[in-house]
Order: structure tokens, then C-alpha cells, then sequence
């Protein structure tokens, strides 16, 4: 019965260790591919390729861990009355093994789907090569980096693919640039933070000309300091929850990934509320209040490093790692308990 029960252990443990390391591989991939404002271009990494490999593999553990309990089960089944406690401990574990090997199996593969569909890093990124910094003035700049996609007139022009900039003011530029969301190279492709791509008089000089296209919102100038981060959480659960998580560590949802906002800077938080990058909707004054962003922004600038009260705040990653120590440490702690008191019963 030995064989049966490594059977009945792996078939128990074998699913969870593998949506669990299915979430790790892949979370260090997404790091290593996306860039960021800080250390620059990412490894260069095909994440829709290792994101199949890495859930092909975490789904063939699971298939197999549930074979193993499906062995141990029928091993249980069949052995003989004089080995009644350990049969009855590996019946369990089997019983176990046979109950979430199809749950995990499920959730594995909706994690690669999910990974897989939604827009990524790879797809969002750039064209290559350097931008065009020679152009001394913000018409020279668009016409090198933007015309092709956006149009200075108010009206939508044959073959345009982005918006029409007539009107949107210095605040959508600055943003876009900040952040590197522009230039995109597919403008059907989410844009994705990155270090900016325009040197900072370029980006001064860009912003001035989109703002004289037909004037718009100004940049920002937030004061969090006299927001409150009590009303703040208030706010930001009432309207940003929802895509960014509570802790603002961002999200997937249908067709768009919500980034997480430990870089941006509180300039940058005030102008993505008033514009709504993407699929986010725009919040107006009425809407949500100056008062009421300086709040948001306090918020999630303490977001980015809270108090762990508490006790482990496991990386502020959001609410699934709850679920991930509850399968790797709770259940297994439960199992061998369990264990422990068959052993003092017999």
C-alpha cells in the first residue's frame, strides 16, 4: 500500500502546486516581457508561447495527479480488511485528489485562455528603432510620430486609424507621452507603460502642439496632501475597484488588462481620471470632484506601500493569493492533521 499512498498524496497536492506554479512562471514572464519606466525594455520573450507551455505543463500535472488518485482509489478499494487504517487514510486522500483534479484542471486552463486572449505586452509593444528627436518643433514631432495614426482635424479623415487630437489639450499628451503608451505600434493593441520614447523638450514641445490644435483640459497640478486616504479607499472601491483591485495592483477583464498603479505618479493618476485611457470610462468634476481626486491619490500613493497591520501582506498581489495559501498551506496543514490523529486513534 506504500505505492498507493505516494499515489494518494501526489493526487491530493499535485493540482494546486501546479495552478500555483502556473501563476508564478507566469507572473515572472509578464515581468521579464513588459517594460517598465524605470529599468527599461523588458527580455525580449514570447508570452503567448511560454504562456501555452507553461499551462500545457501545469494542466498535464493535474490530468496526471488525477490519474494517481484515481490508482490510489481503486487500490483502496481493492485492498484487504487487515490494512484498514492506511487504507481508509489513502481512501481520502483519493477521494480528494479525484474532487480537485478537474476543478484545477478547469482553472488552468482559463488562467492560460485569459492570459493568452487578453492584450499583452509583446502585442503592445512599439515598432522598433529609435524615435525621431532631430525635429526641433511639436509640428515636426507629430508629423515623424503621429500623423499616421492621428488626424489634427476635427473631422475623421480616410484611412485614420486613432482619434482625432483637434480639442484634447495639453492633458492627453502629457499623459500618453509620460507614460509611454505613445507612440503605439498597432493602434488596435492596448497600450502598455513603458519607459517614454521622447526625450523630455520633445515631449514639452509635442504637448505644446497638441494643445494649440484646438485647446482642451490643462495638465493637472493635484495636491494630495490635503486629500484624506480614508475617503480616499472610499472612492477609489466606489469607482476604480472594480478593473484595479482595492490595493490598485491591477486586474484583467474582458478584451483589457487594468495595470497596476505603483509607478504612476500622482500627476499622471489626476489626468488618466479626467481622459479614461483606453477602455477606462473618464471621470468629470461633477463626476468625481478635484477634492475628491486629491483623496483618490492619496489613496493609492499609500497603496503603494501600506501598513501590514495585519501581519504578511504576501506582496500586496490582490485577493488570490488568499486562495493559493489556502490550497498550499491550509489544506495541506488540515491533511496532515487528519493524519495525525488516525495515527493516535490506531
Amino acid at each position: 500500500m506504500k505505492r498507493a499512498g505516494l499515489l494518494a498524496w501526489l493526487g491530493a497536492l499535485g493540482p494546486p502546486f501546479a495552478w500555483a506554479a502556473q501563476h508564478v512562471a507566469g507572473y515572472a514572464f509578464s515581468l521579464a516581457d513588459c517594460p517598465d519606466n524605470t529599468r527599461g525594455p523588458g527580455w525580449s520573450v514570447p508570452v503567448d508561447a511560454a504562456t501555452i507551455a507553461i499551462g500545457a505543463a501545469a494542466a498535464l500535472v493535474a490530468v496526471l495527479s488525477g490519474v494517481a488518485a484515481l490508482g490510489a482509489w481503486r487500490a483502496s478499494r481493492d485492498a484487504d480488511d487487515d490494512d484498514a487504517p492506511p487504507v481508509g487514510r489513502i481512501h481520502f486522500l483519493s477521494v480528494i485528489g479525484l474532487s480537485i483534479a478537474p476543478l484545477f484542471l478547469i482553472l488552468i486552463l482559463m488562467s492560460s485562455a485569459g492570459a493568452v486572449f487578453a492584450t499583452g505586452c509583446a502585442q503592445a509593444a512599439p515598432p522598433s528603432g529609435p524615435p525621431v528627436v532631430t525635429a526641433r518643433t511639436g509640428a515636426e514631432l507629430f508629423a515623424a510620430n503621429c500623423a499616421r495614426c492621428h488626424s489634427v482635424s476635427s473631422e475623421l479623415q480616410p484611412g485614420q486609424i486613432g482619434p482625432s487630437l483637434h480639442g484634447v489639450g495639453a492633458l492627453a499628451a502629457d499623459f500618453y507621452l509620460r507614460t509611454g503608451y505613445m507612440p503605439l505600434g498597432d493602434a488596435r493593441d492596448q497600450p502598455v507603460r513603458q519607459r517614454p520614447r521622447l526625450a523630455e523638450p520633445q515631449i514639452r514641445a509635442l504637448t505644446a502642439y497638441v494643445d494649440s490644435l484646438g485647446g482642451g483640459p490643462a495638465i493637472p497640478t493635484p495636491h494630495p496632501q490635503d486629500g484624506s486616504v480614508a475617503e480616499g479607499r472610499e472612492l477609489f472601491t466606489e469607482h476604480c475597484s472594480g478593473c484595479h483591485q482595492v490595493v490598485a495592483e491591477g486586474g484583467v477583464m474582458p478584451g483589457a488588462k487594468a495595470p497596476p498603479l505603483d509607478r504612476a505618479t500622482d500627476r499622471q493618476i489626476a489626468e488618466a481620471v479626467r481622459i479614461g485611457p483606453y477602455v477606462m470610462p473618464s471621470f468629470s468634476q461633477r463626476d468625481i470632484s478635484d477634492a475628491q481626486l486629491d483623496s483618490i491619490i492619496a489613496y493609492v500613493n499609500y497603496a503603494k506601500d501600506p501598513d501590514d497591520a495585519g501581519g504578511w501582506g504576501i506582496n500586496h498581489l490582490g485577493p488570490f493569493p488568499e486562495g493559493m495559501i489556502t490550497w498550499l498551506l491550509a489544506i495541506p496543514l488540515v491533511l496532515v492533521i487528519c493524519r495525525a490523529i488516525g495515527r493516535a486513534r490506531t
